[in-house]
């Protein structure tokens, strides 16, 4: 029953939407912000995520979002905006600022054509 363990490791990993969290991507550790609402995260395995950079994306990228957190600068690449499971999703990095976040949200509606 994947199904069943897929609830259970949801259960044991508490997401929250403006959250930037260690992130596996196809073998690598990276990060992203967690964008969902809580209440999703509450229900479903999985996550909808922004991954984010330490290098400034090239001048003209689309969309980035300049974040800080944890006394460290990085980009919110939100036309990158994926799907990965909750187990995916390892240590918090720190919170992203309700500002920075609106910012992140204003940009995934230009990229999702949202009003």
């Amino acid at each position: 029953m994947a199904g069943t363990a897929d609830r259970a490791v949801t259960a044991a990993v508490t997401l929250r939407r403006g959250e930037l969290r260690r992130v596996e991507f196809g073998g690598g550790v990276t990060a992203a912000v967690v964008v969902q609402s809580d209440a999703v995260s509450a229900v479903l395995p999985t996550a909808v995520v922004v991954p984010v950079v330490a290098a400034a994306p090239r001048a003209g990228f689309p969309a980035a979002v300049e974040l800080l957190v944890a006394d460290r600068r990085w980009w919110a690449l939100p036309t990158r905006l994926t799907v990965t499971t909750a187990a995916a999703l390892k240590q918090p990095v720190g919170p992203v600022d309700a500002g920075r976040m609106a910012r992140l949200d204003a940009a995934l509606r230009l990229v999702l054509e949202l009003p």
